[in-house]
């Protein structure tokens, strides 16, 4: 008995092994095609680990990406250190994490390790080819991300279909304007073009005050001060006095909080049972970003003078890094190039350039270019300048998981009660309307990448919608899966613009 006790555990530990192994494979695998940003990899993340290897339920995915999508920091870092805490508690979770950074990490640092030549220019040109098809594919990715978010909302009636697809339509159009303005050509600005995370405000505001319960109070009050929100976050906004602005602010914080309490009362009257969220866990998981922030850092901290500020600084910048990749530049501007740590035509000429082609999180990217140009300027050798990287790839990956960890625990602590139940069953159509524009951003990308490689833009937007068709007819036929589909997005892509 004991024998076959033992060999019951020791299969179940390969089993479990194995199935780590794949969920790591397919992290890197992520990372290594992840062109458009945080965003963009959220309905491929779900393939592999919710509809691929079944790690995941739909709703435990979701409750991840509404705690990173409201968490400073890397947004598919942070979503594969929920999928991996989840799936294999702590190990898993700072795995998964540095899986997902590691691909676009190494690629940045290797092209700017090069670049102190000209030897990279080629490897720069090779890669943009390649990220218009894979952009391509990313794109109908996300559309075909929204269309099922849509048909799954309308598959419990018609009314919850209408309300879903007015969300995933007002989100879009609430986001998209500077990315139509742009494919445009347009000279100015539009008059409302809200962040991802200003729309996620507003809808948590809308959610806390009305319950998602439609009276007239609720339309007047919500809609009324919605409005104002929409034109103080856009062009407009820009002359209305910091002192307005703040009073209504205030104003939503306090009428989101009038809503909670009174979701709280309705729940205890009915006898709403609460979830008791383990604080032990959450010491846990710090404890275990804390193990692996000092693991990385150290090398840096023995050979590199000076690494302590840029670690201090690099972790700073990770918890104010709220809007994508595009405003972590110039969060990063002010702490490593405006101090002085870094020189500008290092940033801009070399890093940058290098970062925006290569996949991965752009926080990741940047910290850890920095590291390496840190490091090099502060040793001269490459080896000072690999210790540096990894000190940054570190803090960037420690930051946003420890962050996004006491999130998630927050969100434990009122899963049940009714108001944030609504979140759960809005962020769908929520993330769909941000992904679209994502999917727009996607675009602008592509023509922006082909004019410098001497592409057209006409010529990049009739490859690129042809790619997204072709990804969407494959996708309904499922006949291919994701991987054979980024293969041959990037070498169609680059055999259009090539010949």
């Amino acid at each position: 008995m004991q024998q076959v006790t033992t060999r019951s555990l020791s299969a179940g530990a390969h089993a479990c092994g194995w199935k780590m192994g794949r969920m790591l494979l397919s992290m890197l695998k992520i990372g290594a095609a992840g062109f458009g940003g945080g965003s963009a990899l959220i309905p491929v993340i779900e393939d592999e680990v919710v509809k691929g290897q079944h790690l995941l339920s739909k709703k435990e995915y979701d409750e991840d990406v509404v705690s990173a999508c409201v968490t400073p920091g890397a947004l598919p870092v942070e979503i594969a250190a929920g999928n991996g805490y989840r799936t294999f508690g702590l190990g898993g979770m700072v795995l998964a994490a540095l899986a997902m950074a590691f691909p676009g990490v190494f690629l940045t640092v290797m092209i700017v390790s090069l670049l102190s030549g000209n030897s990279a220019s080629g490897s720069l040109d090779i890669a943009r080819y390649l990220s218009i098809g894979i952009g391509a594919f990313i794109c109908s990715l996300l559309i075909d991300y929204a269309v099922q978010t849509q048909k799954t909302v309308k598959a419990g009636g018609k009314k919850a279909g209408r309300f879903s697809l007015a969300v995933i339509a007002s989100v879009f159009l609430l986001t998209c304007g500077n990315n139509v303005y742009a494919i445009a050509g347009a000279g100015t600005s539009p008059v409302v073009n809200l962040s991802t995370v200003e729309v996620l405000a507003l809808a948590f505001f809308l959610i806390f005050y009305t319950g998602c319960r439609i009276t007239k109070k609720n339309l007047l009050v919500g809609g009324g001060v919605s409005l104002l929100y929409i034109l103080f976050s856009g062009s407009f906004g820009k002359s209305v006095p910091g002192l307005a602005r703040l009073a209504l602010y205030l104003l939503m914080v306090g009428l989101s909080l009038a809503g909670i309490i009174r979701s709280i009362r309705s729940d205890a009257a009915g006898n709403v049972s609460r979830v008791n969220a383990d604080a032990g866990s959450l010491i846990r998981q710090c404890a275990a970003w804390l193990a692996f922030l000092a693991a990385g850092i150290t090398p840096a901290l023995l050979i590199l003078k000076g690494s302590f500020l840029f670690v201090l600084r690099g972790f700073l910048s990770s918890l104010i890094s709220f809007g994508g990749g595009d405003a972590y530049l110039s969060v990063a501007d002010g702490m490593f190039v405006g101090s002085g740590m870094v020189k500008a035509a290092d940033f801009y000429g070399t890093l940058v350039p290098a970062a925006n082609v290569l996949p991965g999180s752009i926080l990741c990217k940047i910290l850890s270019g920095v590291g390496y140009l840190t490091g090099l300027d502060t040793t001269g050798s490459a080896m000072g300048g690999f210790a540096g990287a990894l000190a940054g790839l570190t803090v960037s990956i420690a930051a946003s998981g420890m962050v996004f960890c006491v999130i998630r625990w927050l969100f434990d602590v009122f899963g049940n009660v009714s108001i944030f139940r609504q979140i759960s069953r809005w962020i769908r159509p929520i993330i769909s309307g941000l992904l679209l524009n994502v999917a727009l951003t996607m675009i602008r990308t592509n023509i922006e990448t082909g004019s410098q490689i001497g592409a057209g833009a006409a010529l990049v937007t009739a490859v690129t919608g042809a790619l997204i068709a072709l990804n969407l007819f494959v996708m309904k036929k499922k006949k291919a899966g994701n991987g054979l589909l980024i293969a041959i997005s990037a070498a169609a892509g680059a055999l259009a613009l090539v010949f």
